[in-house]
C-alpha cells in the first residue's frame, strides 16, 4: 500500500512524501524492484545522480525484465549526452512494457533527435557544402535538438551518469 501512497504523493509534486514511502516499502521489503526505481526517478529530480544509480544497478540486478528500469535509464543517458545509448536504452523499456511502456516513446523521440543531430553534425564537418543536409540540421534543432542537450549538460555539469552507470554495473557483476 506504501508503494501506491508513493505513487499518488508523487503525481501530486509532493516528492519528500513519496520517498518516506518507499523508503517504508524497501525497508520491508528490500526487493520491490517498483519502488527501487521509483526512488531513484526521486532522487533523479534532486540531482542525486550517484544515490540514483545506486538504486537503478539494484532494480537491475533483481529483475532484468523490468521496463522501467531501462526508460530511466534512457532519460540519464540522454541527459549525460549519451543519444546512441538513450535510444538503445529507449527501445529496450518498450520492448519490455510493450504498451504499458508507451510513455516512453517521447523519450525515444528527443533521443532519436539528439543522435540525428549527431550524426549530421558529424557528416556536415566532412561535407560543409551538403545545403540539404545542413537544413535538416536546422530543422532537427528547432525546439529539442541541441539547445536541450546544452541545457541538459548544465544541469549536470561533468558528470557523465551513463558512464557511472556502467562502471557499477560492472562492479557489481565481477
Amino acid at each position: 500500500m506504501n508503494y501506491i501512497f508513493g505513487l499518488y504523493a508523487s503525481r501530486l509534486g509532493d516528492w519528500e512524501q513519496a520517498k518516506s514511502y518507499w523508503t517504508k516499502v524497501l525497508e520491508l521489503l528490500p526487493d520491490h524492484v517498483p519502488a527501487t526505481v521509483s526512488m531513484s526517478e526521486a532522487l533523479l529530480r534532486e540531482n542525486k545522480a550517484l544515490e540514483a544509480m545506486e538504486y537503478l544497478v539494484r532494480a537491475e540486478k533483481l529483475d532484468p525484465s523490468y521496463w522501467r528500469t531501462p526508460a530511466v535509464l534512457a532519460e540519464i543517458a540522454l541527459r549525460a549526452g549519451s543519444a546512441e545509448e538513450a535510444v538503445l536504452h529507449a527501445q529496450r523499456a518498450m520492448e519490455l512494457g510493450h504498451d504499458e511502456a508507451a510513455s516512453v516513446s517521447p523519450l525515444l523521440a528527443r533521443a532519436l533527435v539528439a543522435r540525428a543531430t549527431e550524426v549530421l553534425r558529424s557528416y556536415l564537418k566532412d561535407h560543409p557544402e551538403d545545403l540539404a543536409a545542413r537544413k535538416q540540421l536546422e530543422g532537427l534543432n528547432a525546439p529539442l535538438g541541441a539547445p536541450h542537450l546544452r541545457t541538459a549538460e548544465r544541469r549536470f555539469p561533468g558528470i557523465r551518469l551513463y558512464q557511472c552507470f556502467c562502471q557499477a554495473r560492472s562492479a557489481i557483476e565481477r
